[in-house]
């Protein structure tokens, strides 16, 4: 009972203002018995719960600790008190209370016996500060602009940046330093995130979180559409030795491709230099034959050099893509850029051998996106031999090739192709 009468006395007077005695800083017999007081009603709060006399016990408890804290700032038991402090604000889900318990131990002594549980702990009652608020906050979709921390969050980074500081070997500091670079990311803040990015890839490049890293890097590049770096760094990170996985490798060399990809459309077609646009399609084929859009790079490349004039390597391209790509829906026209190219070049012979490699295929259904182009194509090039072999350009043409050629016209219904003054066999 006298320990519970001085309590409520210390309690009493601190309410009202009045100054009691100051703070103690020895193990006195006073400080002793405060601190027996509220581990005991903090006890005692632990056992009831959860019955109905808990409530009162918990609030008993608390104020046995603030009134032992109003006394002693300085005691050698300071920090096994904030640690118990803590515990109990947390079990109770005093969240923010229980973060400054957890902190103030670690800043008592960073390396004492409670220090690394809690600012472990500090981390958890930010995390469940940062809940209550509503959550991890992101910047709004496709801006760049960086968005300010709340204060919850900028806790929960302190409590992040403090573990990993103080605990670098820490199996657990990987994910956590992972941790603060993501919520500095979902905020646009790159800078800052940055760094903690490569600490990441540092400590381990094979891990999870070191591939997680590398992703938010690039991420970041595309969303302020920053190509040039994109490309760059993740050709580094895909020639990086010992970093990630063979999955991973795959990722990254996907990104690197469309970012090169992507360079070409921005460098040179957005700007209408077709020129260029032409030799960077190609040596992006050339760089990338395999790739998802290589069939696109050469027909993109095939289209340009044809609007150049420059018919040599528009043969090239042409090609390339109709001897890689067979099944390609640009094979057709690119047959006939092909038949054209050689003879402007005045490759007749070629020229030839192309029209009568179109001339022999066969209309598509009507059904088929395709078949009017594709009709087309085949009357052109059809028309082409009926011509050549009537009219001479030079080179012999099969007398039974050109009216299987003259035949199909009728057949595919073209009216556009005239019949030539010569008598075809």
């Amino acid at each position: 009972m006298t320990r519970f009468r001085h309590l409520i006395a210390v309690v009493v007077w601190a309410m009202l203002g009045v100054a009691t005695a100051a703070p103690a800083a020895d193990d006195s017999p006073e400080e002793r018995q405060l601190r027996t007081e509220a581990t005991e009603q903090h006890e005692l709060a632990r056992l009831l719960a959860p019955g109905p006399n808990a409530a009162e016990a918990y609030a008993k408890a608390d104020e046995a600790y603030k009134a032992y804290f109003a006394q002693h700032v300085d005691s050698p038991h300071c920090a096994e008190m904030h640690y118990a402090y803590g515990e109990f604000l947390y079990k109770i889900k005093r969240y923010e209370d229980a973060y400054a318990q957890y902190m103030k131990v670690v800043s008592i002594d960073p390396k004492g016996k409670h220090s690394k549980f809690c600012a472990e702990s500090a981390i958890f009652a930010a995390d469940e500060m940062v809940k209550a608020s509503g959550g991890v906050g992101r910047a709004p979709r496709r801006s760049t602009e960086s968005v300010p921390l709340t204060e919850q969050e900028s806790k929960l980074l302190a409590a992040l940046d403090q573990y990993s500081k103080l605990f670098p070997e820490d199996p657990k500091t990987i994910k956590i330093i992972y941790k603060s670079a993501y919520l500095l990311y979902n905020k646009n803040q790159f800078k800052e995130a940055s760094h903690r990015v490569r600490v990441v890839i540092g400590m381990n490049p094979r891990s999870k979180e070191a591939a997680q890293a590398v992703h938010m890097i690039l991420d970041s590049f595309t969303l302020v559409e920053d190509w040039e770096n994109l490309r760059e760094v993740s050709k580094a990170f895909r020639d990086q030795e010992g970093l990630g996985s063979s999955k991973f490798k795959g990722e990254v060399a996907n990104i690197y491709m469309r970012a090169s990809f992507k360079l070409v459309e921005v460098n040179y077609e957005e700007k209408g230099d077709r020129k260029g646009a032409a030799n960077a399609f190609m040596a992006f084929y050339e760089e990338f034959p395999e790739s998802e859009v290589a069939e696109r790079a050469l027909n993109n490349a095939l289209v340009y050099y044809q609007h150049t004039g420059d018919d040599e390597m528009a043969i090239e391209a042409a090609r390339k893509l109709t001897s890689k790509f067979p099944d390609s829906n640009y094979y057709n026209w690119a047959l006939t850029v092909l038949a054209i190219s050689y003879g402007r070049l005045g490759d007749f012979a070629e020229a030839i051998r192309t029209h009568e490699r179109i001339c022999v295929l066969e209309p598509l259904d009507s059904s088929d996106w395709r078949a009017e182009e594709r009709t087309r194509i085949i009357a052109e090039s059809c028309c082409a031999l009926v011509r050549a072999a009537t009219d001479g350009v030079g080179v012999p043409v099969d007398a039974d090739k050109a009216a299987a050629a003259w035949n199909k016209v009728q057949a595919l219904g073209i009216s556009t192709c005239q019949k030539p003054k010569s008598t075809l066999p």
